[in-house]
């Protein structure tokens, strides 16, 4: 018989993930996701399986205080999972979690377990795959798309361009590149994210693992974009471009690519959502999973 209680104390949250995270990728680390955690937005929500007085579950929630639902503790850019040797664990969590959780880019591993419904798409670029040749992985385009982006990018080597990084003092541009593209879309238009992602790259630099690109034409910052490399896993993340510089996103994502050879890193996770180019440009997909819980399906379930 499981019993299950929740854990709020941010100690005790650290020592249950650092047992069971996989700690496989980037955002399986503690250090990584606490970058996102501030008491003043967040409350630490750990629902925990426990059989004969030991733990054999856990799913690592956060409570988000200005709306009052619930996420996978420290979810943005991430994949995440559910702590549970016994995969069998995974539906009585579920059932144990608050209305009004929104769980979001869950790995596929999980999904046969817990009933969970298909959500958005991982991009990825496999340099292997390619024999670590971009020409090689350029020339799986169209005829027209190589010949265009050709093109363009011989038009961005005519008019001149600087490629920076790590220069951590171009994060406010790329920030508010980002906020005057989408508006209030942007995450940057949060303050709480901006100050984040910051201490995410901070402490990313501190690791050795940061790999922010910057763009100067004629003296100006024109496209920032930040990515960390972690164990061959090159991932970018975010970033922002000036649209007033045609095709200056397609040189960003040419030198992320070029970088990610230099670094020696083996795939380049573009991470979720297509934004208009990532199936243009022929990167592999993963598909990822999502589970939602509101008061209406918590009483679907109950009646059930």
């Amino acid at each position: 018989m499981l019993a299950f209680s929740t854990v709020k104390d941010l100690d005790e949250c650290e020592r249950l993930w650092k047992r069971f995270s996989p700690g496989t990728e980037l955002f399986g680390e503690w250090e990584y996701r606490t970058c996102f955690f501030d008491p003043a937005y967040y409350e630490p929500h750990f629902v925990v399986a426990r059989k004969d007085g030991e733990v054999t579950g856990v799913l690592p929630l956060w409570k988000n205080l200005s709306d009052g639902t619930y996420e996978f503790f420290g979810h943005q850019l991430t994949t995440n999972t559910f702590f549970a040797r016994d995969r069998a664990v995974i539906p009585e969590l579920l059932a144990h979690i608050p209305p009004e959780t929104h769980l979001w880019f869950i790995e596929d591993e999980a999904a046969p377990h817990a009933g969970l419904a298909e959500g958005d798409i991982s991009f990825f670029v496999d340099l292997g795959q390619y024999g670590r040749s971009l020409e090689t992985y350029f020339a799986t385009f169209s005829k027209k798309h190589q010949k265009n982006l050709r093109n363009d990018l011989r038009k961005l080597e005519e008019r001149g361009y600087t490629v920076h990084r790590n220069r951590l003092e171009d994060y406010p541009a790329m920030a508010a590149l980002n906020v005057k593209r989408f508006g209030e879309d942007s995450f940057f238009y949060e303050e709480n994210f901006t100050e984040a992602f910051g201490r995410l790259l901070r402490f990313a630099l501190e690791r050795g693992e940061l790999e922010m690109l910057s763009i100067e034409v004629d003296g100006k910052v024109v496209a920032v974009e930040a990515a960390i490399l972690d164990r061959k896993r090159y991932y970018v993340l975010m970033g922002g471009n000036d649209l007033g510089v045609p095709n200056v996103g397609k040189l960003m994502i040419v030198k992320h690519l070029e970088n990610a050879l230099a670094r020696d890193a083996d795939i380049v996770d573009f991470l979720t959502d297509d934004s208009g180019w990532k199936r243009l440009w022929n990167l592999s997909e993963k598909q990822m999973y999502e589970y939602v819980r509101t008061e209406k399906t918590r009483e679907k379930e109950a009646n059930e």
